[in-house]
């Protein structure tokens, strides 16, 4: 049996990169939801033209350099923001739990790592900078590295698309209501929940969807509900109506 590798397609690879993302001093993901990837591209370009590398080697060691700094201002954005949050709940340190001053720990351990890590991309930058030579393809090398990061641009936008797309908003209460007609008058059988239940329940910022069945024909005070090429005199006919808590609120009134 062959060992499991992953996803091998393009899109799959974009799917699962998000996989398992709790939050942004442990992920691996280049862009979070919250960052924008122009600022990369713009710190990418800044530091391009400042070392301006000539060869394939030199501008993979700019490009880890670029992506170390990113990682960095990760980590201490990150760590900033827990602390203030910390600090504004608790303002006194000495009543901080330990669980609290652990979590503060871990992400003062997370930002040293990536400073670290920043460092030492730095000093492979110095150290390429006393070797480089003065042939000026660093723009070229620029655009190959815009290139590999396009995946990562890519999975970011999706993410971001997905966030933006609207979602449809559903009434938060629902009534059935069954209705029959006898001798050309409406007779109700049941009300689910009844209209008193639903008033205890109800906000006036509320939208309730009315389901009527009707049992042997539609009586003449709900005809309005049905369509005009819709079946009135069957056996059984549905219908479902969506009111605001005011629209309901009157009607129920003449019940």
């Amino acid at each position: 049996m062959s060992n499991q590798t992953g996803p091998t397609s393009f899109s799959g690879k974009l799917a699962s990169c998000m996989n398992n993302l709790r939050h942004g001093s442990t992920a691996k993901s280049l862009f979070l939801a919250s960052e924008n990837p122009e600022d990369f591209f713009k710190l990418l370009a800044n530091f391009f033209e400042q070392y301006q590398p000539s060869f394939d080697h030199d501008a993979a060691l700019v490009a880890r350099a670029v992506h170390d700094h990113w990682i960095l201002l990760r980590r201490e954005r990150t760590a900033d923001t827990f602390e203030k949050a910390l600090h504004d709940r608790k303002p006194d340190p000495a009543k901080w739990l330990a669980s609290e001053l652990h979590e503060m720990h871990l992400f003062d351990r997370y930002k040293t790592e990536a400073a670290r890590a920043a460092n030492r991309s730095l000093k492979n930058l110095q150290i390429m900078q006393k070797m480089a030579r003065d042939e000026q393809k660093w723009q070229l090398h620029l655009a190959k590295q815009k290139e590999t990061f396009a995946p990562d641009l890519e999975c970011w936008q999706q993410q971001a698309d997905k966030q933006e797309e609207p979602v449809p908003s559903e009434p938060a209460v629902k009534q059935t209501v069954y209705i029959g007609l006898e001798n050309g008058r409406a007779r109700h059988y049941e009300t689910t929940p009844t209209n008193t239940q639903l008033r205890l329940r109800l906000l006036p910022t509320d939208q309730i969807t009315r389901v009527y069945n009707f049992v042997g024909g539609v009586p003449p005070k709900y005809e309005h509900l049905i369509t005009p090429d819709a079946y009135r005199n069957g056996s059984s006919t549905s219908v479902q109506k969506i009111y605001t808590f005011e629209e309901w609120n009157n009607l129920v009134a003449t019940e």
